[in-house]
């Protein structure tokens, strides 16, 4: 959707009544054009035929949050998705275009119970996030994988990259994808039954909970959260959509971690995904984002509670010498999905590092909630004082807009997996960017109860999840 024009009345009659929109093109010759069409552009790049082919918001995801991130960096909002919509052809918000022979042809069949067989529900398998399914539920032992063979294919349309995961659940596929299309497939011929096209790119997964309709009646839905911190309540029979809400309205905020669906309520997580990046802007001033997760009625979407990981709100903490204001602490996003102690009526996340000082006690932690009003029982942080801000220097005594000093950038961008151990005692276990495996004790408060370390560690990439098969000494 292309910037508002408004019409502003001045004694000035000088003075521009017009705001100018930004024009695709344009910005695509000066920034653009010298890697995917000039004389000598790069041969990894594709064409400009090449990029009509994918979808508005997959182009502005690769300029927001993806490949091409660096390229966008100079580029205003609007900017970003002027261009996005001049390459592909057509507006922000548009249908993918959808062959028809990808359709069921066949009627859609009632959705079965998705918590009864087989199923891989939300990000982690289940609400405690172990990413382990065991054989009597899978129906998949080891002996049985050398035997699997491919019984059908489906591509996503408009997009280079699958980063959401796909969930199975009562019969069906879901999955969504860049171009802020979700598809509900059948589980068994991979023919569409609908597409739902949400405002902006999704790279989270679903996850499938029950709501009550208009009329009083159980109904099963699926839920998602996009690129820009919009969260969905979808009808998983008929592809309608139940609601939508802004769960965060700062301009770095994006869903990378995926929502949480238990008993009634959607737990849907934040990051600050842009705004980590701004340590060698000298316009912004940075930072103000805080980490999120945020409680909503699975029915209505409606707000039962939001917490923030930081809890102080950022205040000014002076002025660069380009004379741009500076503000902390900041960070602390959740990149990962909620998980869920329902014995002790407990949510826990897991944080990144914070963006400016003053360091705060919540960034690079594990924080446990109260899962019916949000509030705050225990944190555990095993990486203290990281701050960390793209493009500032190990040390920076005078530039407010970076870290005095430069943290490791050791997030926990995994879900915390709450797990047993063979005596029965529970155990949250999670791993590090820094290559540390914690396991914390839910009864005391998130005490550490081991270490190990898996690797050496890395601020680059991430670090997503582990699993637990619930053999553990």
């Amino acid at each position: 959707m292309k910037r508002a024009i408004s019409l502003l009345f001045f004694a000035a009659m000088s003075a521009p009544a017009f705001a100018q929109a930004p024009n695709g093109q344009a910005i695509y010759d000066k920034s653009c054009a010298s890697c995917h069409q000039l004389p000598g552009a790069d041969s990894r790049a594709p064409n400009r035929e090449g990029l009509r082919q994918f979808s508005p918001e997959s182009i502005l995801t690769a300029l927001t949050t993806g490949n091409m991130y660096r390229q966008g960096y100079d580029l205003s909002d609007g900017e970003k998705r002027a261009v996005a919509e001049f390459l592909a052809g057509r507006a922000l918000g548009s249908p993918t275009p959808i062959a028809e022979s990808a359709r069921c042809t066949t009627p859609i069949p009632a959705m079965s119970d998705p918590t009864r067989g087989s199923n891989w529900n939300g990000w982690g398998g289940t609400i405690t996030n172990t990413r382990y399914v065991p054989t009597d539920k899978g129906g998949i032992s080891a002996p049985l994988v050398p035997r699997l063979k491919l019984k059908w294919a489906f591509g996503l349309p408009g997009v280079t990259a699958a980063r959401s995961q796909p969930v199975v659940a009562g019969g069906r596929v879901f999955i969504s994808s860049e171009s802020g299309d979700v598809f509900a497939l059948s589980a068994k011929t991979g023919c569409i039954y609908w597409v739902f096209h949400a405002k902006s790119g999704i790279r989270t997964a679903a996850t499938v909970g029950q709501y009550k309709t208009s009329t009083g009646a159980n109904g099963w839905a699926v839920y998602v959260a996009d690129g820009v911190a919009n969260a969905y309540g979808i009808d998983a029979q008929t592809g309608k959509q139940i609601w939508t809400r802004k769960i965060d309205e700062h301009p770095g905020a994006r869903a990378t971690g995926s929502p949480t669906y238990y008993n009634g309520r959607v737990y849907i997580p934040l990051a600050g995904l842009n705004e980590e990046g701004q340590g060698s802007r000298t316009t912004y001033e940075c930072c103000t984002f805080r980490g999120s997760v945020t409680a909503v009625d699975a029915g209505t979407g409606a707000q039962i509670w939001k917490t923030y990981t930081i809890a102080e709100e950022p205040k000014k903490r002076g002025l660069t010498k380009e004379g741009v204001q500076a503000w902390g602490p900041s960070g602390g996003g959740i990149w990962s999905a909620p998980t869920i102690d329902t014995r002790r009526r407990v949510l826990y996340i897991s944080t990144g590092n914070g963006f400016s000082d003053p360091q705060q006690p919540t960034t690079d932690a594990v924080i446990a909630m109260d899962l019916d009003k949000g509030t705050i029982k225990w944190v555990a942080q095993p990486v203290p004082k990281d701050v960390w801000m793209m493009g500032c220097q190990a040390k920076n005594p005078d530039n407010p807009r970076c870290p005095a000093e430069q943290g490791p950038d050791h997030d926990f961008s995994a879900s915390p997996m709450l797990a047993k151990k063979t005596n029965g005692q529970d155990i949250i276990i999670i791993q590090s960017k820094s290559g540390m495996v914690y396991g914390f004790d839910p009864d005391k408060n998130g005490a550490k109860i081991w270490e190990y370390k898996s690797s050496g560690g890395s601020g680059r990439g991430g670090q997503w999840s582990g699993a637990v098969d619930g053999r553990l000494e």
